[in-house]
């Protein structure tokens, strides 16, 4: 707008110039430099309106031709600050050319100009609108295209397969640097590119997100290929996948697309890195990605494989649970999407579990999800009604009939009042055809009754009625059985009859589930739980007895149950009448009747064993309660005869109750027609031979026991008995009939009936009493002769252990009677113990039994207490009249007794307890002090059992002292099974006695039992001892020694809580041998703690704080009998262990700390053991007390010196060290209480367990602190500073042993072992931990942590700790700028100072480069000094080699990542690497060459032109350095401007250089001075003419630096730079000053100069010669340009010719010949080249002179062949020239001359020239 008509015509005018210029360039070099001049210009002139159209004209045609050139270059870097710009991009012209010509630049650009832009392009992303975003996002493209990977290196420097992580995040550091803003739209664009597909540019172009992927991929006209494609997204891959990069929270959704890319390679990286990214997937932003991929918000929709991945995050999530809209749209897509896939409906239906247990809370939810779902299962429900079910695949039926039963269950309001539903699911049921669906129904209908509860009474008959159908009228459906079954016993309590009379009909049900069911239903104890957890509010319990057997008999009397059933039915009324407490002696005459009723329709055709069995026994104990009602005496009456026609049914245990119950209503009934209706049908039965086995059983029995139960011996009993007494004779009678016959005679003899026998017999007796001599007892005799059949069917081998049982059992039952009998009873003594070595435990526990019923009686032994027979006998027998009887009987027999016998008067008031010490002695002497194992076993079973059943009698009380002795010394025995018979046999005795017994017992037994190495088994008894068990002299010789361990535990654990009393109930429950699962053993049970030992509930509370502590520890003994028994004691005395020990913690832990540091190893391991499980599963809270303690304790026993409490140890700090990590996790432990684990922990870890001396401790530690750091999140943040402070500082220490090893042996070198040592510390937890801190680290943490870490720099020891404290403060700088940027000013100077101080290369490298990062956090001021310290480092007098290395790569490395400062101090810079580049030491200059490389974006020749005087001005201050290697480096300097700049070098400057080094060239030589008489040379050989007015004191300078004596290199370079000077073109020189360097030269030529007098190598003389030869040819330069010009001195050229042909014309060594043959060569090209000529003498002399060097026999090969060019290229010239001009010419070359020395030349190249020179010349 200011410009006028005629400026802008000039405007005009320029254009089409510039036009006509660019047209016209048909060259490309032509065309580049011009388009890189113009084109800047050109766009920022279509600001200008008047010139638009033609600039645009312009711009059109070059973009055309660039199309046509793909190789043509743009000058990026200039388009790109137009388009930088804000100000010039306001003109939409110039935004949009700007924009153009960049992204044509760009495409034209090499990869390494793009791969700079890419940090400018990736900022630009924040700066820039959204319509300007493709273009840069298509260039950020192209560079990711073209990206090379760095890849990690093997020791010989080959690249391998793996990514080198750490160059990969070195290079592209910026990405995490960027702004919020920036870096969600590069995430989101990678994203895109991931997501993207080739196949979506013609498919999906209606996507706009696609579309917008397309255009910032490739643009929008052309189609990116699958070949260009890949690559991008193989790359965005890798920078994703790189740890430390991008924060892993952030590429969850990138990750999961590219596992279901097809590149296999993406799918193994993304897979990986998803497997290590601990995803926080409780942040609302990561699930809000997850659903926005799913519901295809991300860009495209997800394919399924991506649906599953993010469906199986989604699942992990509570947070996912809260989003209910986004619920609800993936559960439509999955579950309630008939046509999604199996798998994806499965996981639907997982996500779907998942809410319902952590989500839907609101009834909102529940109403939107139950109409889904029951739209879907109303479809399933009407396709099973129309028999369609097929219409469903399996996997839809089994997620919707599931889904709507689990809402119903959470939502129970919504289905609660509608019946249907369930009909709905036992419709489904009976339709199913498929076993596997049925399951998955019946699975839902468990689910669905929990939404019925509690049942209203519509509901609860509605389902009854349903229940009844099912039930009545399917039951061969067992699935549909089973599930009304089920839901029948859940839904309805027991005292609902009908339900309960259902199940009863199935408990006869063929399929065992069914009747499996049935029980549960019936049994209390096991369903109360299973049944009512839904309604633990309502008080479950069962029917009143009168309602069960009312409702039972009628229900009975429409539908009448088997056999099976009513067996059930009678057991549930006991268990009723049990729980109620009802004995059937209270039942009222209605209840009566009714049962009576019940129990009469057990004895039907069809009854079972067990059916009689339950039925007997309920009419026995009827009979034996309610004998003389008249109403049970009809009923009697009435049932008589039914239950005689099945005397013969059922098993043998039936058939004996029967035959007793028949037995027991014979006698009662008394009717004289019973004789002819039941007892001869039993007679017949019996003594018909072809009767089977059981029908002789059951008539055995009842004619048994009627004549046992008889209170007189009728004349029919003695057929029978005569019958029994043949059947024990007879050695083939069947084991049943023998069984019976062993029945008979043992109930005959316990009631007495020997006695009836005796008294049937009374005449008989008269005659035997007048005959006193014969002294015969007819009772002795027949008992002798059973006890002789009884002998011999003992003795067989083929007599059965079962038929043992039974014989046995009534021989102690004959020994039952009040009929004593001293002699009988000795012969059953020894018969049962002549058995002692049997095996079988249930024959054993027989013998116990008969020596109990021996000992005791019918008055004291407790054996028969509950038999139903002896109960029936003693209850309604009058037994008094026949004790009279026999008393009377007693007094006669003694005498014939006395007199048969001879021997003492038995007293008959004490023959029981005379038996009972007989028997105790006999056990004890003859058993317990036995040498034979199984002796000892078996009389220990005999003696439990004696003291269990005839506990009762008062003759025991004073033996139990000794019998408890007796028992201690079974303890000790070395059988296990013997051990436990004696425990159990401790506390039996323990509970018989009074207090004052008991308090004697325990002192006597914990004072026996704990003594050490007392051997208990020598006891011994004085001899006025009660019962004599030990006499004197008795001492048994067995090898029992000592009490076993696990008894000693229990004494400890009674003594320890101060309740010794309760060692006998410990001993009584610590059993686990399978000898207690014997039927008999069952007599033996567990006493009850908590009322024998304690007394009651309120001590039991006080006591078992310190009980339960010592039995935890001994659960974990070593010894396996230890920890057994101690468990099984724990679960005798614990009903819910987890309960238990969280009640009991602070006790349990306390007992298990003090047990870690006894002196015993046992209690140490049991102590550890039990506390790794006290950590396992519990929560922080339980715990917090303990841990540290925990943790102190343990690190010392991992070093213990038991090897197994060492491993114990170890298991269990890993225990410890997991629940710390946990309780340390705000997932699983509260935040406050996170906080507190950590106050805890951290400290504990770190100074405590880091610097433990025990390294596995150390590593541990280390290891722990990795996973609490990594578990804590952002709570770890107080800690950081001291973590990573303690690390670092321990990194040192941590080192492997064996490179310290490996150093002092010198097995490798420093750097060798600095190298490993410094990649060990880059790996392992302590890295891993602190680069995971770094993340943590914020201004607070930072200002405790500084002064640590300067610390650490400046005084730390070791590498590794060093080293580590670089990286991290590098880390920092790069992941962490804000944290570090306050702190930079007082760190960078101690990084410096540590680096310029350190020795090792190592940790040099590593702090240069981590330097540049924390720099990059700084200000320009502070970098400025930095950068300026650094540079120091070279020109610093003080520094080294290694100084000068590591400076360069500190501005190497700073140039690389804040290349803005280096820009800004080129000044400074510049000079330093310039001379930097000319370092002596090779490394040095080469770091230097890249830093130059790396800087400089200009040549060297335009960089040394821009920075001229700082460069100029620093070499020449150099020159002044105190150090020659300093100054030669200026030299090189200046002698470089020389060379680069030439003419171009201003002419002050090379004034001011040209004096510097005349000032230098003053003074002693010093090594490198050389340089500067070449820079000179050059500064004034470049010198532009008529600059300089005098060269003469330039060249006096030089002439007398020649004539100096020196070392041999400095004066030929004086010579070299002095001939240099002297040819220069505008040099002149006076004739005087010329004469007398002419004169010099000659002298010097024609005398040789003398070597020093050294002796030196042949490589040195080969240096020294070489360096002469090229002095004199310098020598020879300097004296052909030392003449004054223009005129020629004619005199002088004559003398140095003839000098010339006289040095050739003789022999010499090769580099003095060759040395003057480049002298006459370049004499000879003067004359050529001024058109010179000399004399016909001259020329013959230099032919012959020639022809002498070229004869082979004078000279070498080399000299042959300078020679021979010489001859061809010069001399012949000057020969052809002197006769062409002249008219005499010369006769030379001659040709015979030349042919003779070809001739002579037996070198083949010189032939084959010598005969081209001979054919070029003669034609030959």
């Amino acid at each position: 707008k200011w410009m006028d008509k005629q400026q802008k015509d000039r405007l005009k005018k320029i254009v089409k110039t510039i036009e006509t210029r660019i047209v016209v360039a048909n060259e490309k070099k032509k065309l580049e430099n011009l388009l890189e001049k113009y084109v800047p210009q050109l766009i920022q002139l279509l600001m200008v309106g008047d010139v638009q159209q033609d600039v645009l004209q312009v711009l059109i045609h070059i973009r055309k031709r660039i199309n046509s050139d793909k190789t043509m270059k743009l000058p990026i870097e200039a388009i790109f600050d137009i388009y930088m710009n804000e100000e010039q991009q306001k003109n939409a012209y110039v935004k949009n050319f700007s924009k153009l010509f960049f992204e044509m630049a760009f495409d034209h650009a090499t990869k390494d100009q793009k791969q700079q832009f890419l940090p400018k392009l990736v900022k630009l992303l924040g700066e820039k609108q959204d319509e300007q975003l493709d273009m840069i996002f298509r260039c950020i493209a192209r560079i990711i295209q073209e990206m090379k990977m760095p890849k990690v290196k093997d020791e010989r420097g080959n690249e391998m397969h793996d990514n080198d992580e750490n160059a990969i995040r070195e290079t592209y550091a910026f990405f995490a640097e960027q702004e919020e803003k920036v870096e969600k739209a590069l995430l989101e664009y990678f994203k895109d590119v991931i997501m993207f597909q080739i196949q979506a540019q013609e498919q999906d172009q209606a996507n706009p997100r696609m579309w917008r992927t397309k255009r910032r991929l490739k643009g929008i006209k052309e189609s990116i290929t699958k070949e260009e494609l890949l690559p991008i997204q193989i790359n965005i891959v890798t920078l994703l996948t790189t740890k430390g990069l991008i924060d892993e929270q952030k590429i969850v959704t990138h990750m999961v697309a590219a596992t279901c890319h097809s590149e296999r390679s993406i799918q193994i990286a993304a897979e990986n890195k998803l497997r290590s990214i601990h995803m926080d997937l409780e942040s609302p932003i990561t699930i809000r990605e997850i659903y926005d991929f799913y519901k295809g918000n991300a860009g495209r929709h997800p394919i399924e494989q991506e649906k599953r991945k993010l469906m199986g995050f989604l699942v992990q999530s509570k947070e996912a649970t809260q989003q209910l809209d986004n619920v609800m749209i993936v559960l439509k897509d999955t579950l309630f999407q008939e046509y999604a896939t199996t798998t994806m409906q499965r996981l639907g239906f997982d996500f779907f579990q998942w809410n319902m247990q952590v989500g839907f809370e609101s009834n909102g939810a529940g109403k939107e999800l139950f109409l889904e779902a029951n739209f879907k299962f109303q479809r399933i429900i009407k396709a099973y009604e129309q028999h369609q079910h097929n219409l469903f695949s399996d996997d839809q039926k089994e997620h919707y009939l599931l889904t709507m039963a689990l809402i119903a269950k959470r939502f129970p309001e919504l289905v609660k009042h509608q019946y249907q539903y369930i009909q709905d699911y036992y419709t489904a049921l009976a339709q199913e055809p498929e076993k596997p669906m049925q399951m998955v129904i019946q699975q839902a209908l468990s689910q669905l009754i929990y939404a019925y509860f509690p049942l209203s009474n519509d509901i609860q008959q509605s389902l009854y009625h349903l229940f009844q159908h099912i039930l009545q009228h399917q039951r061969k459906h067992t699935n549909l059985a089973l599930a009304a079954l089920k839901g029948m016993n859940r839904l309805f309590p027991f005292h609902h009859l009908p339900s309960t009379f259902l199940t009863l009909t199935m408990i006869d049900h063929p399929a065992q589930q069914i009747r499996e069911e049935a029980e549960r239903g019936l049994s209390l104890k096991k369903e109360a739980h299973y049944q009512h957890t839904l309604v633990g509010h309502e008080e479950h319990h069962l029917p009143s007895f009168d309602q069960l057997v009312d409702y039972m008999n009628k229900e009975t009397t429409k539908t009448p149950l088997n056999a099976i059933c009513m067996t059930r039915l009678l057991q549930f009324i006991k268990m009723v009448m049990k729980e109620d407490e009802i004995s059937i002696a209270n039942l009222t005459k209605m209840s009566l009747e009714a049962y009576m009723h019940l129990i009469q329709q057990c004895y039907r055709e069809n009854a079972t064993g067990d059916s009689l069995l339950e039925a007997n026994k309920a009419y026995l104990q009827v009979l034996i309660d309610h004998r003389h009602d008249d109403l049970v005496h009809s009923w009697m009456r009435e049932s008589l005869p039914a239950i005689f026609k099945v005397r013969y049914r059922g098993h043998p245990l039936s058939r004996t109750a029967h035959g007793q119950l028949i037995a027991i209503l014979f006698i009662e009934l008394n009717l004289p027609e019973l004789w002819k209706t039941i007892w001869e049908p039993l007679v017949d039965d019996l003594q018909t031979h072809l009767s089977p086995t059981r029908v002789k059983f059951s008539a055995l029995v009842s004619l048994g026991t009627i004549i046992a139960l008889s209170p007189t011996m009728e004349p029919p009993f003695l057929p029978i008995m005569d019958k029994t007494m043949r059947l024990l004779d007879h050695h083939d009678t069947h084991d049943e009939l023998y069984e019976a016959a062993s029945l008979v005679i043992g109930s005959f003899g316990m009631f007495n009936g020997f006695y009836k026998l005796e008294k049937l017999n009374e005449s008989q007796f008269k005659v035997i009493q007048e005959e006193a001599t014969k002294k015969i007892d007819i009772n002795l005799l027949n008992r002798t002769k059973i006890m002789h059949m009884i002998k011999k069917k003992l003795k067989r081998s083929s007599t059965s252990d079962k038929l043992k049982e039974h014989i046995i059992l009534s021989l102690g039952q004959m020994t039952m009677a009040d009929d004593l009998n001293k002699h009988f009873f000795d012969e059953v003594l020894d018969v049962l113990f002549s058995m002692a070595n049997l095996k079988a435990s249930e024959v054993l526990f027989s013998i116990g039994e008969a020596l109990a019923s021996l000992c005791g009686g019918t008055q004291y032994c407790s054996l028969y207490t509950s038999d139903q027979l002896f109960q029936y006998e003693t209850k309604h027998k009058h037994r008094d009249s026949i004790v009279a009887e026999q008393e009377e009987q007693d007094q006669m027999l003694d005498e014939a007794f006395a007199v048969a016998t001879e021997g003492p008067e038995v007293q008959a008031s004490h023959f029981r307890d005379d038996y009972l010490k007989m028997v105790l002695q006999r056990l004890v002497q003859k058993g317990v002090l036995s040498g034979k194992k199984i002796v000892r076993q078996s009389t220990g079973i005999w003696l439990l059992a004696v003291v269990n059943y005839c506990g009762s009698m008062p003759a025991l009380q004073p033996f139990l002292s000794e019998i408890q002795s007796a028992f201690s010394i079974l303890l000790t025995d070395t059988n296990e099974v013997t051990q436990e018979i004696a425990s159990k046999g401790l506390s039996t005795v323990y509970s018989l006695g009074s207090d004052d017994v008991k308090k004697n017992l325990m002192d006597s037994l914990v004072t026996s039992l704990s003594k050490k190495n007392k051997n208990i088994s020598k006891i011994k008894k004085e001899e006025d001892s009660e019962l004599l068990l030990f006499p004197s002299g008795s001492d048994m010789q067995t090898k029992n020694k000592n009490v076993p361990g696990t008894y000693k535990e229990l004494i400890s654990c009674a003594t320890d809580i101060g309740q010794p009393q309760m060692i006998y109930q410990l001993l009584n429950v610590s059993q686990h041998n399978a000898l207690w699962n014997a039927k008999k053993a069952a007599a033996f049970s567990v006493l009850s703690i908590s009322n024998d030992s304690l007394g009651d509930q309120r001590h039991l509370k006080a006591v078992l704080p310190k009980l339960i502590p010592k039995l935890y520890r001994y659960q974990y003994d070593p010894n396996p009998l230890i920890s057994d028994s101690m468990g099984r004691l724990w679960s005798s005395l614990v009903d819910n262990t987890q309960a238990t020990v969280k009640q009991y913690t602070p006790q349990i832990m306390k007992e298990l700390l003090r047990g870690i540091s006894s002196s015993l190893w046992r209690v140490r391991q049991s102590s550890i053991d039990a506390l790794a499980s006290c950590f396992t599963g519990r929560i922080y809270e339980e715990l917090a007390d303990y841990v540290v303690e925990a943790h102190e304790s343990l690190f010392c026993l991992c070093d213990d010196h038991k090897d197994t409490v060492r491993a114990a140890a170890t298991r269990a700090l890993q225990k410890v060290g997991e629940f710390s990590i946990k309780s340390c996790n705000p997932t699983y432990t509260p935040s406050s209480r996170v906080e507190e684990a950590l106050n805890q922990l951290i400290p504990l870890y770190l100074h405590k367990g880091v610097v433990f001396p025990f390294e596995p401790i150390i590593h541990f530690s280390i290891k722990q602190l990795y996973g609490i750091s990594k578990a804590s999140k952002s709570l770890i943040t107080p800690h950081v500073s001291d973590i990573v402070g303690t690390l670092l500082e321990q990194m040192s220490s941590l080192e492997p042993r064996m490179l310290s090893y490996a150093q002092v042996r010198n097995q490798f070198s420093q750097s060798d072992i600095e190298s490993i040592r410094l990649s060990l510390s880059k790996s392992g937890p302590v890295e891993d931990t602190i680069s995971l801190l770094g993340r943590f680290v914020n201004e607070e943490v930072m200002e405790t942590l500084v002064p640590r870490l300067k610390e650490i720099l400046n005084i730390g020891v070791g590498l590794p700790t060093r080293c580590g404290t670089a990286r991290f403060l590098g880390d920092l700088g790069k992941f962490n700028k804000k944290a570090l940027k306050k702190f930079t000013p007082s760190l960078l100077p101690v990084m410096l100072q540590s680096l310029q101080a350190s020795n090792s290369p190592a940790e040099r490298k590593t702090l240069a480069l981590a330097i540049p990062y924390v720099l990059k956090c700084s200000t320009f001021k502070r970098g400025k000094a930095l950068v300026q310290s650094i540079l120091d480092m070279y020109t610093n007098e003080r520094t080294t080699d290694e100084d000068h290395y590591y400076a360069g790569l500190l501005i190497r490395s700073i140039s690389k990542h804040v290349l803005a400062l280096i820009r800004r101090l080129y000044d400074q810079v510049v000079p330093i690497i310039f001379i930097a580049r000319h370092d002596p030491i090779k490394k040095v200059a080469d770091i230097w060459n890249d830093v130059l490389n790396d800087t400089m974006t200009t040549s060297l020749r335009e960089t040394s032109r821009q920075h001229l005087l700082p460069i100029s001005k620093t070499c020449s201050d150099l020159l002044n350095h105190q150090e020659w290697r300093m100054k030669k480096q200026g030299a090189e300097g200046i002698n470089e401007i020389a060379t680069l700049l030439s003419l171009e070098l201003d002419s002050t400057v090379r004034k001011q250089l040209i004096d510097t080094i005349l000032t230098n060239l003053s003074g002693q030589i010093w090594k490198g001075k050389e340089v500067l008489l070449m820079a000179l040379a050059n500064l004034c050989k470049m010198h532009p003419k008529n600059t300089l007015s005098d060269w003469e004191p330039l060249i006096k300078t030089l002439f007398r630096e020649c004539q100096r004596k020196g070392p041999l290199i400095y004066t030929s370079n004086a010579y070299q730079a002095f001939s240099h000077l002297l040819h220069t073109d505008y040099v002149h020189l006076s004739s005087s000053l010329a004469s007398t360097i002419q004169h010099h030269l000659l002298d010097l030529l024609a005398k040789e100069r003398e070597s020093e007098k050294i002796v030196f190598t042949d490589q040195q003389k080969l240096n020294l010669l070489s360096s002469q030869q090229q002095l004199k040819t310098y020598q020879i330069h300097a004296l052909g340009g030392c003449f004054p010009k223009p005129q020629l001195d004619e005199t002088f050229m004559n003398q140095l010719c003839s000098l010339l042909i006289g040095f050739l014309s003789s022999s010499h060594s090769v580099y003095e010949a060759r040395a003057f043959l480049s002298a006459s060569s370049y004499f000879l090209d003067y004359h050529i080249l001024h058109s010179l000529k000399l004399s016909a003498s001259q020329l013959s002399s230099f032919y012959d002179a020639l022809l002498f060097c070229l004869n082979p026999s004078h000279s070498s090969e080399l000299i042959r062949l300078d020679a021979m060019v010489i001859f061809q290229t010069k001399l012949l010239k000057l020969i052809d020239s002197f006769n062409a001009s002249s008219s005499h010419p010369l006769s030379i070359p001659n040709v015979e001359q030349l042919q003779v020395l070809l001739n002579l030349e037996p070198i083949h190249r010189l032939r084959d020239k010598w005969k081209f020179i001979l054919g070029a010349r003669f034609s030959l």
